[in-house]
């Protein structure tokens, strides 16, 4: 018996030794958090990462939705998800708003430079004013028309106060003249529906809106048109004010996380934005691939910081 047990012992240290452990170990799920309620586009683009990004790390991918407070919720539920030991950490997919814009507007949990490593940017899209298909707003004289006859009462959606989205809202009505209500949402999913279900006049939101709920997009926030959509114009084409608003969408890592798996996540998110099914998905969704590796993601953010910072204080934007 005692021989027995020896061998058994020597049996399972060898396997171990061979990389039996990490081997199971791996077969647990990484989860990555969409602070955002399902349906949206950054949740979109997360359901079309999963199955590549899952068979290049050698591991199952779990997309989870921690929805509330413009996506707030959600990262900062990964920002306290400190990785243990050279486990895989819980990551966060996210779109500019929880990382670039809110903590310019309330007091947060976390810090977004301090508290997340940057592991790739994915995406940057422009953003499009997306109204009913089969409403009576079909441009922007239209637009105007509507909210002038009815002065104070029309309202357009966002996914929240202090999004993007928002802020972009509240520029278009400003430059137009426009006296709007702005109605915030968990997220784009439910601004689209409202928009379809005649709650709101408009939102505006990304691409991937326009095909999901059948939209009709008015315009587009970008210096040029969209060569995806060319025949929609630009803001400055239709109002004659340049307005540009996009949403990047990014995967961060929580602080502290080993360098090794960074690396290993890094270039497996490069290689998955690389990979056809992601990029005919990207394209289905009409949102460019835009890929910037951690340490430029992690420049751009930086930098960027100044700039939402000045943009949101010039918008008057707070957070309710």
């Amino acid at each position: 018996m005692m021989r027995m047990q020896v061998l058994r012992r020597a049996a399972i240290a060898t396997l171990l030794a061979a990389g039996l452990g990490r081997t199971a170990f791996a077969q647990q799920p990484l989860q990555i958090v969409v602070p955002f309620p399902a349906g949206g586009a950054t949740d979109l683009i997360g359901r079309i990462m999963q199955p590549e990004l899952g068979r290049l790390l050698g591991q199952p991918v779990l997309v989870r939705n921690v929805t509330g407070a413009a996506g707030t919720i959600g990262t900062a539920e990964v920002a306290r998800a400190r990785p243990a030991g050279d486990a895989m950490p819980t990551l966060l997919l996210t779109p500019i708003g929880p990382i670039s814009l809110q903590p310019h507007m309330r007091r947060l949990p976390y810090a977004p430079l301090a508290d997340f490593v940057p592991v790739c940017q994915v995406a940057d899209t422009p953003l499009f004013l997306l109204v009913k298909p089969d409403g009576p707003v079909r441009d922007a004289a239209s637009l105007a028309a509507a909210a002038q006859a009815r002065r104070g009462e029309l309202a357009y959606g966002s996914g929240g106060v202090g999004t993007m989205p928002h802020i972009a809202g509240l520029s278009l009505t400003r430059a137009m003249g426009l006296e709007m209500i702005h109605v915030p949402y968990r997220g784009s999913a439910e601004s689209g529906q409202a928009v379809i279900a005649g709650t709101v006049v408009f939102t505006i939101e990304q691409a991937p809106l326009i095909h999901q709920f059948g939209m009709r997009p008015v315009m587009v926030f970008a210096e040029s048109r969209s060569p995806e959509l060319p025949d929609v114009p630009t803001a400055k084409e239709a109002i004659g004010q340049d307005l540009r608003f996009s949403i990047w969408n990014g995967l961060f890592a929580p602080a502290g996380t080993p360098p090794a798996i960074l690396a290993r996540l890094e270039q497996a998110c490069a290689e998955t934005m690389a990979t056809a099914p992601v990029v005919a998905g990207m394209e289905r969704l009409n949102t460019p691939i835009r890929l910037r590796r951690g340490a430029a993601f992690a420049s751009h953010l930086a930098a960027e910081a100044a700039v939402m910072s000045r943009l949101i204080a010039e918008s008057g934007v707070r957070a309710e």
